[in-house]
């Protein structure tokens, strides 16, 4: 009989239990097949984090890669047309004519090269190589399996040479009788040596993935670390590009266009630099606060006024009203027109109304005297 249909045919034994040997217990394997399962979730963990990974380095290196291209395009001019008719852009620094400013374009690919290495050699080789000792656990494991079938054949080929021994002894001996009892326990012995080579080749198989298993088991807790490492060399990676990036340039320019359109108005050059201003109000320090504006939209009085607290520990701001403007918390005289106090002054348009078949005003407008 040949291995592949011994295998087959015992496989076929024990999973449909097509034996008369009911009392006939299979080789145990228990310990290596829990082992496995276990292997198997925690490799569908890995491989899922292995495709997070992935995506954050290819996302990462595109980010870097768009913004070093971004940078280096060209901002937006301003165009103005001089007294014949040519329209030119206003010269700006040198410093302004890149969106980017003075910024590392080396540092920036430099960052995302060494990003890549690192992610590859320090997280995603380790992963591969746990992934690939798992794939050679599996084939060992096929093969430890058709030993055990191979094993657990043997092992009913002796057995029913035995009860096939013992009914010819059982019987009245004659010349032939013995000779049959005699080939027979020659058989059974060929078989029985052949069992025992079967059963030292499936020890020592089943061993050595035993161990296999237990070191990938082991291995299994460093992923953690492994997760920590992306983080961390993400993290280096934004740090570094934001030193390449070199100082912001947009703000300071936003800043003193708005200076230079609106010199009545004080425009913080960043978000922070307008908190901190209320801080230093609250502390006793001057506040510029714009004015209210007026009925007509624009500013009651041009320029800003200044305001300090008065109550220094109770971090409160002072408040005084500007001239000719009510307290805050009094009820205005009529509802509070839109501000335009950072737009130039509108045209008034005529007041379109639609009167009923009376004459009447049928959609009158709050606060605006009816012509």
């Amino acid at each position: 009989m040949g291995a592949g249909w011994r295998r087959f045919s015992e496989k076929t034994k024990q999973d449909w239990r097509l034996t008369l040997n009911q009392n006939f217990d299979a080789t145990k394997n228990s310990r290596n097949v829990a082992m496995l399962a276990d292997a198997a979730d925690f490799a569908e963990h890995l491989r899922h984090c292995e495709r997070e990974i992935q995506s954050v380095k290819g996302a990462t290196e595109g980010l870097l890669a768009t913004t070093r291209a971004v940078l280096s395009a060209d901002l937006p001019r301003v165009f103005e047309e001089d007294d014949n008719g040519v329209v030119k852009p206003v010269e700006v620094p040198l410093h302004l004519t890149k969106i980017g400013g003075a910024f590392s374009s080396e540092e920036l690919m430099s960052v995302s090269r060494e990003m890549g290495k690192k992610i590859d050699a320090e997280v995603l080789g380790p992963l591969s190589r746990w992934e690939k000792a798992y794939e050679a656990v599996q084939t060992r494991m096929r093969r430890l399996e058709g030993v055990r079938l191979e094993v657990d054949s043997r092992r009913r080929t002796v057995v029913d040479l035995r009860h096939a021994i013992d009914a010819k002894r059982s019987k009245p001996q004659t010349p032939k009788l013995e000779f049959q009892t005699e080939q027979l326990i020659k058989k059974m012995q060929h078989k029985e040596n052949k069992l025992a080579s079967a059963k030292q080749s499936y020890a020592e198989q089943e061993s050595l993935v035993n161990q296999q298993l237990a070191q990938l088991i082991r291995d299994a807790v460093w992923l953690k670390s492994y997760l920590a490492a992306v983080m961390r060399l993400s993290q280096e990676a934004f740090q570094l590009s934001h030193v390449a990036l070199g100082p912001p340039q947009g703000p300071a320019q936003s800043a003193a266009m708005a200076q230079e359109n609106m010199p009545g108005m004080s425009v913080p050059s960043t978000p922070e630099h307008g908190t901190a201003g209320l801080i230093q109000a609250a502390r006793g320090q001057g506040l510029d606060m714009p004015i209210p504006v007026g009925m007509d939209g624009m500013p009651a009085k041009q320029g800003l006024r200044r305001l300090t607290s008065t109550n220094s520990g109770s971090g409160k701001i002072a408040t005084a009203p500007a001239p000719g403007v009510a307290p805050y918390g009094s009820q205005p005289s009529s509802p509070a027109p839109p501000v335009y106090s950072q737009f130039p002054e509108v045209p008034k348009h005529p007041i379109h109304r639609r009167n009923d078949s009376r004459g009447q005003e049928r959609y009158p407008m709050p606060g605006v005297a009816q012509f």
